[in-house]
């Protein structure tokens, strides 16, 4: 697959699940400043569930919820923060604050997420969302504390749609030989 040099990157987004679509939207805020809107089906969301869950088992179950901007079963909202971000000197991040939602315009494009490539580094997570056409348009980085606050949000998304909790077992246990990086397509 040739790379798609023209993804946005994903500086802030709001998962919400829309009762109309009957699938879980993502409203990104890319690094360029503008909005879009990404449909993900409960198919492929099934998919990349067990692949989130299994880079997180080894985090602390009170890592996963403890964030104020979880959000309030409706929606979930998440700033991305990259691990090359500095500390101001207060001693604050840009990750602490909270952020209201993402809010998608009319004008804000929106299609639907046809495949995901995760890639497991030491430090981060790669979700690229892929259109029809094959293309990224959308990159998203995460620490691994924030894929389980991500899946944290997801699963939420989840209780509200009423759809099979099946995927959300936790694995028996980490692999404990797993590579630093590690890259699977899902479709």
């Amino acid at each position: 697959m040739s790379r798609d040099l023209s993804a946005a990157e994903v500086k802030r987004v709001t998962l919400a699940f829309s009762k109309t679509e009957d699938r879980v939207s993502l409203t990104c805020l890319s690094d360029r400043n503008a909005v879009s809107v990404l449909w993900l089906t409960a198919r492929l969301a099934r998919q990349l569930v067990p692949h989130l869950l299994s880079l997180v088992v080894d985090l602390p179950r009170a890592s996963w919820a403890d964030h104020e901007n979880v959000g309030d079963g409706t929606q979930a909202a998440f700033n991305v923060k990259k691990n090359d971000q500095t500390e101001d000197p207060s001693g604050t991040t840009e990750d602490k604050v909270v952020n209201p939602p993402v809010l998608a315009e009319a004008n804000s494009a929106s299609w639907v997420v046809t495949s995901i490539d995760v890639t497991n580094g030491p430090m981060m997570v790669r979700l690229c969302f892929r259109n029809e056409q094959g293309h990224i348009p959308a990159s998203l980085y995460l620490e691994h504390t924030q894929v389980a606050m991500w899946l944290e949000g997801l699963r939420r998304c989840y209780v509200q749609a009423g759809w099979s909790m099946d995927c959300w077992q936790a694995p028996a246990c980490s692999e404990p030989n797993r590579p630093s990086t590690q890259r699977v397509v899902l479709h």
